[in-house]
C-alpha cells in the first residue's frame, strides 16, 4: 500500500467487485478515469475470491474484513459511520478493510473465522494473518486504531520510524 492512501475493497458474491484507493469503497461510486481519486473505484478480477485477496494481502498489510449480510445491513452503515474521516489513521497502520456482503458469502472465509451466514462481524487480522480482534458490533475507529497500535509488530515499526 503507498504512503497515506487507505483502500478499501468491497467483495459481493464472494467475489472481488470493486477496490476503492484513498477512501471507502461504494458500490456505484464513481467510475474509473472521472477524476476523483478519492472516489474511484477498480474493477478487480471476477476469479479473485475473498480468501485469495486476504492471503495476497499477508506480511504487507493489515487487514479488517467486515461481513454483512446487505449493504444496507443497519449495524454495516453505523459501522461506516464510526469510520468516516479515519482513512490516514487507517493508512498509517497499513490497514486495508475487505467488506464481504454475503448474498452468496466466500464460505471458506467464514468457516476460517466462525462467522454465521448473515451475521454482521467485524475481524482485524494482522500482517502475519492471524486473527488478532473480533466482534459482532460496530468498533470505533479510535478502538481498532489502539489496538493495532498494541500489537508488538506495530510497536516495532513505531520504534523503527523513531516515534
Amino acid at each position: 500500500m503507498r504512503e497515506g492512501a487507505a483502500s478499501t475493497m468491497v467483495l459481493h458474491a464472494g467475489l472481488l467487485l470493486a477496490a476503492v484507493i484513498g477512501g471507502c469503497a461504494r458500490a456505484g461510486a464513481a467510475p474509473p478515469g472521472s477524476g476523483d481519486a478519492a472516489a474511484q473505484v477498480v474493477v478487480g478480477d471476477a476469479a479473485v475470491t475473498a480468501s485469495e485477496r486476504l492471503a495476497a494481502l499477508r506480511d504487507t498489510s493489515r487487514v479488517l474484513v467486515v461481513f454483512a449480510p446487505t449493504p444496507r445491513d443497519p449495524w454495516l452503515q453505523e459501522q461506516e459511520r464510526l469510520w468516516a474521516g479515519a482513512e490516514q489513521s487507517f493508512a498509517d497502520r497499513d490497514l486495508v478493510r475487505l467488506l464481504i456482503v454475503e448474498d452468496q458469502p466466500d464460505r471458506e472465509l467464514l468457516r476460517r473465522f466462525a462467522i454465521a451466514e448473515g451475521a454482521f462481524a467485524v475481524v482485524l487480522v494482522g500482517k502475519d494473518g492471524h486473527q488478532a480482534f473480533r466482534s459482532a458490533q460496530p468498533v470505533t475507529a479510535e478502538d481498532l486504531c489502539a489496538r493495532i497500535d498494541a500489537m508488538p509488530m506495530r510497536r516495532e515499526e513505531l520504534r523503527r520510524r523513531g516515534r
